[in-house]
C-alpha cells in the first residue's frame, strides 16, 4: 500500500466552537434512525431539503458548496440558524471540500501523466456526491449509477479511476482499475491495505 500525504495548505478547518458542538452533536445524530433524520432535515432546513430532493446531482453540490455565496439569514433568522446548523454540524461540507481539493490535485497529476504517455485521447470524469450519506447515491448504488452512465454514453471502465473515503465506497473502488482511498476511515484503510491501493491522507 502506497500512502501519499497531502499538504494541509489552503485546507479548511473547524474553529474551537464548531469542534465543541460537533463533539456532542455527531454521536447523537448518528444514533437517530435514518427515516427520522431525513424527515427532520427536510422540515427544518431549506438547504438540506434541496440536497435530499436532488440526490447525487450538481444541484446538491451547488447547495453544499455555495453556502458562503449568500447571506445565511437571507431566508429569515430561524431558517438561517437551521441552515447554519446543518451546514456546519451535520453535512460536514468543509471535510468534503477538503477531500475534493486533495482529489483535484491528484487528478491533475494523473491526467497529466496519462496524457504524456499518449495512451488516452479522451478522459471522462464522473462525480458522485452531495452531502450526508443519507441524502446521496450511496454504497452499491454508486456502482449502479456509474454503470448506467457508462452504458448511456457508450464508455468503458478500462483505465478508470475512483476516489473514496468511506467503507461504503468499497463497491465502487472494486469496480474501477485505479482505486484511491482519500483520508479513509479505519475500515476502508484496512481494505486498501489488503489490496495495496494508494492512500491519500491529510497532513496532520
Amino acid at each position: 500500500m502506497k500512502t501519499r500525504v497531502a499538504s494541509d495548505k489552503n485546507l479548511e478547518k473547524h474553529n474551537f466552537f464548531e469542534k465543541s458542538v460537533r463533539l456532542f452533536s455527531v454521536p447523537v445524530l448518528n444514533s437517530l434512525p435514518d427515516a427520522f433524520l431525513r424527515r427532520f432535515m427536510r422540515t427544518s432546513s431549506h438547504d438540506a431539503e434541496v440536497v435530499l430532493d436532488n440526490v447525487g446531482s450538481a444541484r446538491a453540490l451547488e447547495v453544499m458548496y455555495g453556502r458562503y455565496r449568500r447571506n445565511i439569514f437571507s431566508r429569515g433568522v430561524l431558517q438561517g440558524f437551521a441552515d447554519l446548523f446543518w451546514h456546519h454540524f451535520v453535512s460536514q461540507p468543509k471535510g468534503v471540500r477538503n477531500r475534493l481539493k486533495i482529489v483535484e490535485d491528484n487528478l491533475d497529476k494523473e491526467i497529466s501523466r496519462i496524457l504524456s504517455q499518449k495512451k488516452e485521447k479522451e478522459i471522462n470524469i464522473v462525480t458522485i456526491g452531495g452531502g450526508s450519506a443519507r441524502g446521496i447515491v450511496y454504497g452499491e448504488n454508486k456502482v449502479n449509477f456509474v454503470k448506467e452512465f457508462i452504458r448511456k454514453n457508450s464508455l468503458s471502465l478500462d483505465n478508470s479511476y475512483a476516489y473514496g473515503d468511506h467503507i461504503s465506497d468499497l463497491h465502487l473502488l472494486l469496480t474501477v482499475t485505479n482505486p484511491f482511498a482519500v483520508n479513509p476511515d479505519s475500515f476502508l484503510l484496512k481494505e486498501a491495505g489488503k489490496r495495496n491501493w494508494p492512500v491519500l491522507n491529510f497532513r496532520k
